[in-house]
């Protein structure tokens, strides 16, 4: 009798915690509201002659007016950006840029046209990028397909629209960016009755509590809630991995409080080591140390566990002097073992190659020589990055630095240089230019075509299994949430699972 009792007791709280739940959620919804940018393209159109039949004796040549550099392939894309919900956006909820990606097509020009209010444009046009885009020029932001749009109030109702000039042959608009407390969305433009949906929705979901309410009575919580717990973790590795990580322990941390969470970027092996270490000398201090790797851990790691998260693709860069656009691997692998050692002799500038490398420690070093030199990276033989003063006989003038954030400084400044770091990783560096590889961009397309090889996926390491009641397990159920794919995606990051992609038996398929 008193198990029947309790059992009702239990089931009459799990409803009206639902109910509580679910009132909460409706009052949010359509009450309260959530911050809403949408965006709608309303032109994507090829810049071409017409009727068609003139192009037998007529030819068109788009040419910028800024530079007068011809646009091959031209288009134009109108895309319509508004304020859709009852909240004002300030430019400190914009966590991520608003991004619009154009696949097989490179924006060659951006223009902010019909903005309400009027001085909107001005606003978009000059606006400055916050201290994590240190060196970007105010305004959109444009690098190979990609348009980022700097962090702006952008009040109820406010609108503009973006009128991008593109080069290529692609036809794709894509979209993503993060907005603390709401969210970047597609314009459906469906009108919809609030009361007949909220009407409806609260009888589906009345129906689906007692049901729900069934299910939990017999198979316990879903544990699809995030669980915020206190305690102090340590997460360290990849420098590339680093900066992401950092904002979505930040974004815990906001969500949570009471986590003590601290990131360091010391590089892959670094933190492999550290985290294999304090497992091996002490097990319980372990279930606080977490390790990023840019690629599998070797077998020398067997004790810790790989957890694939994202996928990274990395890009070969030169200093502007070199006069280069495009490398085949085996030209790279001719640089790198001191056979090619004047840009002129693979179609640059007569220039000496400099190469400005990672340290061992690094895992984007590791993806270099592992996916496209097929060898070790030649031994240190500068110090100053000019001159062979560490080894005067040494095929190559090669230096290493420790940090991406050094590596990418030095080759801004050393005429001939070549080097290697995340994709847009330089992009505030004017004196670096971004190079093709077998005659490929650095993008998550050609990397799933098979086409471009220097990628690598970034891993989470635990050392084994974390106790299910520790801060280290939280956090790892925590960066497979929405809101950490959304931070993954705005810093350059494809999750390895996501809504419109599984990619766990192909490019994230674990390796030792």
């Amino acid at each position: 009798m008193f198990e029947a009792t309790a059992d009702n007791l239990g089931t009459i709280f799990s409803a009206a915690a639902l109910v509580a739940s679910l009132a909460v959620w409706l009052i949010d919804r359509y009450v309260r509201q959530r911050r809403i940018v949408s965006y709608r393209v309303h032109l994507n159109t090829k810049i071409d002659v017409s009727p068609r039949s003139a192009a037998d004796v007529a030819d068109l040549e788009l040419r910028r007016r800024t530079d007068g550099q011809p646009v091959p392939g031209a288009s134009l894309t109108l895309v319509r950006v508004k304020n859709a919900g009852r909240l004002d956006v300030d430019a400190a909820d914009i966590i991520t840029p608003l991004t619009f990606t154009f696949p097989r097509r490179s924006a060659m020009g951006i223009e902010v046209v019909e903005p309400s209010p009027v001085e909107l444009r001005d606003v978009i046009m000059n606006a400055r990028w916050s201290d994590r885009y240190p060196g970007r020029a105010p305004g959109p932001f444009t690098e190979g397909d990609r348009v980022e749009l700097p962090p702006i109030d952008l009040n109820e109702d406010g609108r503009f629209k973006l009128l991008v000039l593109l080069s290529g042959d692609g036809n794709d608009v894509r979209a993503n960016g993060y907005i603390r407390g709401g969210k970047f969305e597609r314009d459906t433009n469906r009108r919809r009755n609030r009361g007949l949906a909220l009407g409806g929705l609260s009888l589906l979901l009345a129906g689906l509590l007692i049901g729900l309410v069934i299910v939990n009575s017999r198979s316990g919580p879903s544990g699809s809630t995030i669980r915020c717990l206190r305690g102090e973790l340590q997460i360290e590795g990849s420098t590339a991995f680093a900066p992401v990580v950092k904002l979505i322990a930040d974004e815990y941390h906001k969500t949570c409080g009471g986590a003590d969470i601290t990131v360091v970027a010391n590089g892959s092996i670094s933190g492999l080591r550290a985290v294999a270490n304090t497992g091996a000398n002490d097990p319980k201090a372990a279930a606080a140390r977490l390790a990023m790797s840019d690629g599998p851990a070797s077998g020398d790691f067997g004790s810790l566990v790989a957890r694939p998260v994202s996928v990274v693709v990395f890009s070969l860069l030169v200093n502007d002097s070199a006069g280069v656009h495009g490398l085949t691997a085996d030209q790279v692998r001719a640089i790198y073992d001191g056979r090619v050692t004047n840009w002129k002799d693979v179609g640059g500038n007569d220039v000496p190659i400099r190469l400005i490398s990672r340290g061992s420690e690094s895992g984007t070093r590791g993806a270099f020589e592992r996916r496209v030199l097929d060898t070790q990276e030649p031994q240190v033989s500068s110090n100053d990055c000019f001159t062979k003063d560490r080894d005067p006989n040494a095929a190559t003038t090669r230096c290493e630095f420790s940090s991406e954030a050094s590596l990418l400084d030095q080759i801004s400044r050393t005429p001939g240089a070549i080097g290697y770091a995340e994709r847009g990783a330089a992009a505030t560096y004017p004196k670096i230019d971004e190079i093709a590889l077998n005659g490929w961009t650095p993008d998550i397309s050609t990397v799933e075509r098979g086409d471009y090889p220097f990628w690598e996926v970034e891993y989470l390491y635990t050392y084994g299994t974390p106790p299910g009641d520790s801060l280290l397990s939280a956090f790892l159920e925590y960066v497979s949430t929405d809101t950490a794919k959304n931070l993954l995606r705005g810093e350059g990051f494809t999750p390895c699972v996501d809504r419109d992609k599984n990619l766990m038996a192909t490019l994230c398929a674990t390796r030792r």
